[in-house]
């Protein structure tokens, strides 16, 4: 839309709100850079204030991109409220340059799996609480998971015990979310005969 406009004010203010959602400092830039170059294009200008917090957004997204951590917690926001183990999982997730649609992911999947385990430490669950947990994914009344669900809520609980608490895990049996391998039919030497007699 020709008409469409928005002010600095209403620019930062939409990257505050992104921070305090957790959201990586990379698609903040992102963001930021295209209402720069779109106000470049309506007024022949970028404001100082749009112009600064551009470039704090990308010296940001290349500290995180390095694994400064300590750059990052400094100017790295998080969602109000949640378990710290979540807010640990994030800085883990980005240290390590994960996607923020994978970070999405593995949070949801992990606050999943803690709302199943009403007051207790993730640290006291261990293999048979996450084996349950699977369990009841697939066995959902209402109809279990995917099998690519399935696999992704497994890969960000390992993250979370691997990778942020430390614990190494052994291998998790748990319902499979798709339907039994049909296996191949296999006939005797006399049934091929019998069948070739009627070619």
């Amino acid at each position: 839309d020709a008409n469409f406009s928005f002010t600095t004010a209403q620019v930062v203010n939409f990257l505050k709100s992104m921070r305090d959602r957790g959201v990586p400092a990379w698609q903040r830039h992102q963001a930021a850079s295209a209402a720069a170059r779109y106000q470049m294009m309506l007024s022949g200008r970028i404001e100082d204030e749009l112009g600064e917090a551009v470039q704090k957004l990308a010296n940001l997204a290349q500290s995180e991109r390095k694994g400064d951590a300590s750059q990052a917690a400094r100017e790295t926001h998080y969602p109000p409220n949640e378990p710290k183990v979540i807010t640990a999982l994030r800085e883990t997730l980005r240290r390590r340059r994960y996607k923020y649609d994978t970070e999405k992911a593995y949070v949801g999947r992990c606050l999943r799996f803690l709302s199943a385990n009403p007051g207790r430490e993730p640290e006291s669950l261990g293999e048979p609480e996450l084996r349950s947990f699977f369990n009841a994914l697939v066995t959902h009344p209402q109809g279990g998971v995917s099998a690519s669900t399935l696999k992704q809520a497994k890969s960000a609980l390992l993250f979370l015990y691997q990778g942020v608490l430390g614990r190494e895990l052994g291998f998790l049996d748990h319902s499979e979310a798709t339907k039994p391998s049909k296996l191949p039919v296999v006939l005797t030497r006399q049934e091929v005969a019998a069948i070739r007699k009627h070619l």
